[in-house]
């Protein structure tokens, strides 16, 4: 039987496509094997977003979503440089869209079909590039998540 609570659909098992396990007690969306990002912003934006969570943007550099760092001090670098006088704070925020494991029994061709299907169902929920300099940053790998129904807030962090 199903172990997710609130799944409607009809199974026995549910497959949880972030940390591959084949019987997961939760969805993939809330997999706690996520990737962490952050978001600087405002307290004011931050307590929206925590409140309603977060709303995609209809275009940026790298297409539409919600914008991330991967790391706090570039992100804390861009709350400061974009809210500096109105209370910036970063977002520390789990992605459940780049996770893949591999076992060390997998063979080459079980490793390449894993990673040919992680990089598809990754292009389909999120972009990943280097963002020029910028906020007092230099390049930075930013992350485009496309839905926020991907990402789960963990902290706030005041800056």
């Amino acid at each position: 039987m199903c172990q997710v609570k609130g799944c409607k659909e009809n199974h026995q098992n549910h497959f949880c496509r972030v940390c591959q396990d084949y019987n997961s007690n939760h969805f993939s969306r809330n997999c706690p094997k996520g990737t962490v990002i952050y978001h600087g912003t405002s307290k004011k934006y931050a307590d929206l977003i925590v409140a309603n969570g977060f709303k995609s943007s209809a275009q940026g550099r790298i297409g539409p979503g919600v914008y991330f760092t991967r790391t706090l001090p570039e992100a804390k670098e861009i709350a400061n440089y974009r809210f500096s006088n109105n209370h910036p704070v970063v977002i520390e925020c789990i992605a459940h869209v780049d996770y893949q494991e591999f076992n060390k029994e997998d063979d080459e061709d079980v490793i390449v079909k894993k990673i040919e299907e992680w990089y598809d169902f990754c292009k389909k929920k999120a972009n990943h590039g280097i963002h020029p300099p910028w906020a007092n940053n230099d390049f930075f790998k930013e992350v485009c998540v496309k839905d926020p129904k991907f990402i789960t807030v963990r902290h706030v962090h005041e800056v």
